[in-house]
């Protein structure tokens, strides 16, 4: 019995590394399909991660694009402001000068009416004495032509 229990020992030792490498097989084999879906999530993580970025340099470039426009409308608005500027300071100056003209023409204006006036004076005061005159000449005419008579 001792032979054929030296015998059955060695092959239940082997049996027994078998059953262990098997169940270290099926251990292995089960980690290995755990990683494999481990390494698809993190795949799917990263395609994710990899569209969120192509989305957010996309909407880089727009903003980049919108704020060159932005810059550009920006600087043409300076320019028309400054052309807007020298404009209008040319037009302070002519309607100063403007004013000064027209204070000037008022000026003169009134000072035509002064003399407007005083030229009236004189031509009323002439047609009076030739009124006067005339009137004179024709009492003293009648009177004439009364003694006369």
């Amino acid at each position: 019995m001792t032979d054929v229990f030296i015998l059955l020992v060695p092959s239940c030792i082997q049996a027994v590394e078998k059953c262990e490498l098997l169940k270290q097989q099926k251990d292995n084999k089960d980690m290995k399909e755990t990683y494999e879906v481990e390494i698809e999530k993190k795949y799917q993580e990263l395609k994710d991660v990899h569209s969120s970025l192509d989305e957010v340099a996309g909407e880089k470039l727009a903003l980049e694009a919108q704020l060159a426009a932005s810059q550009s409308e920006r600087q043409a608005l300076l320019e028309r402001c400054c052309a807007n500027t020298s404009e209008t300071e040319n037009l302070h100056k002519t309607i100063t000068d403007l004013r000064r003209r027209l204070e000037e023409s008022q000026a003169a204006l009134h000072e035509l009416g002064r003399e407007n006036q005083t030229l009236q004076v004189i031509v009323y005061r002439y047609i009076f004495h030739a009124l006067l005159k005339t009137h004179l000449v024709i009492i003293l005419g009648a009177q004439m032509c009364v003694l006369y008579l």
